[in-house]
């Protein structure tokens, strides 16, 4: 039997709770250390206007960022 995996994680920017692939979320370390911590799809997509706004390159994110990962990945 084969199952799925989600991540439900506050935001690191917004801090609202959203659902994430955890291998393929876009994140960020705190600058204290610690673990990363995802980035949700709307701060992502304001993140990446401003990036582009200023002439810099939007971080890239992966298709299925937001998507359930098969648990057989998670290894």
């Amino acid at each position: 039997m084969s199952g799925w995996v989600v991540l439900t994680s506050p935001c690191a920017i917004c801090k609202r709770t959203f659902n994430c692939n955890p291998k393929r979320v876009p994140s960020l370390r705190p600058l204290e250390g610690g673990e990363k911590i995802g980035i949700c799809s709307t701060c992502i997509e304001k993140v990446n206007q401003h990036r582009m706004a200023n002439g810099d390159d939007p971080v890239r994110v992966h298709a299925d960022a937001y998507e359930p990962m098969p648990e057989e990945q998670l290894t």
